[in-house]
């Protein structure tokens, strides 16, 4: 019996399974970045049905990933119809979206505030879309309140002016009449 590729009076051929070893481990690397990210990452099929789930994914819906695959992304996120997922504008996006803002649903029918980003990749020779999704409710709520500061501080400022300004005119006025008068009797 001879060793595979070895011909009868050649060299042993010794076939490496290096390239194997490397995709196994960048494929284990990829799953590893995958779980570990703080975003919620789906990637979906071209008809826009979740195919993959990571754990931030998970936590960001409240469902497991099994509960997650097998479900259309406008089942999770609800966007602007510039944003519906693939099978309603016929095609996926081809480059990295913008964030955009939408609403994420949770199984009980809450709503929280979301940030939406999709790319399309190719995937053993498959279309798939990577979903971005994190949860904007404090930076939402950082807006809001610093537009309240600055309304508030627009009034506080407003109405200085208005009683300085009201207080320097009035001031004015009792000076002009002072003056007028001493000129009438001068």
């Amino acid at each position: 019996m001879q060793p595979r590729g070895s011909q009868p009076g050649g060299s042993i051929g010794i076939r490496s399974d290096r390239q194997g070893d490397e995709e196994r481990i960048a494929g284990q690397q990829a799953i590893a970045i995958l779980r570990a990210l703080p975003d919620a990452v789906l990637m979906l099929d071209v008809g826009g049905v979740v195919r993959v789930a990571n754990p931030a994914a998970e936590k960001l819906f409240g469902r497991s990933a099994r509960d997650l695959v097998g479900l259309a992304l406008s089942d999770l996120v609800a966007i602007d119809s510039d944003t519906q997922p693939l099978s309603a504008r016929g095609h996926a996006p081809t480059a990295l979206s913008d964030a955009r803002d939408g609403f994420g649903l949770r199984p009980d029918g809450g709503m929280f505030p979301l940030e939406v980003s999709m790319r399309t990749l190719h995937v053993g020779g498959r279309e798939r879309v990577v979903v971005v999704c994190r949860d904007s409710s404090e930076r939402r709520q950082l807006e809001y309140d610093v537009l309240h500061i600055s309304d508030e501080e627009r009034a506080r400022i407003s109405n200085d002016l208005h009683d300085g300004l009201g207080s320097l005119l009035t001031g004015a006025s009792f000076a002009l009449h002072a003056v007028g008068g001493t000129i009438r009797k001068g």
